[in-house]
């Protein structure tokens, strides 16, 4: 999600067309979103799995942006803006869990750490990347 908010606002302002109170509820919306997935994960892991939520998610993200990406209309964004915070606390939260259990107590705050290095290290240089590929193509590579 780091790397998602660096281009956000961009997005916002520049394909939506948004202003200030516009991109506040586009930002609402995936608030929302949010709320709703931690309301939802106890039941979504009993009926689904854990398993199936890590592997799964990792397609809905992708397909988060995608959409994101082919939507003009500020309405349809902001509905994939609350099903993007739906997926984001769901699969943040499977992750966790899977991390708590799977790493000895001992070991967890490694685990933890590395986790974090990895996962702030690899948003650090995908924003810098992300951000010479925009300079490059635009906001939304547009070939």
């Amino acid at each position: 999600m780091g790397g998602f908010s660096i281009w956000v606002v961009l997005y916002a302002r520049e394909h939506l067309g948004l202003f200030a109170i516009g991109f506040g509820l586009f930002i609402a919306a995936g608030a929302f979103g949010g709320i709703a997935g931690s309301r939802a994960y106890g039941f979504l892991e009993r009926w689904l799995g854990m398993v199936f939520i890590l592997r799964a998610g990792l397609i809905v993200e992708a397909l988060t942006y995608a959409a994101l990406a082919l939507v003009t209309n500020p309405w349809a964004a902001a509905a994939v803006m609350a099903f993007f915070g739906v997926h984001a606390v769901v699969w943040g939260t499977a992750a966790t869990t899977a991390r708590q259990r799977l790493a000895p107590p001992h070991l967890l705050g490694r685990v933890t750490s590395a986790y974090r290095l990895a996962d702030l290290g690899g948003a650090a240089l995908g924003a810098l990347a992300g951000g010479l590929l925009a300079r490059t193509f635009g906001l939304l590579m547009r070939f």
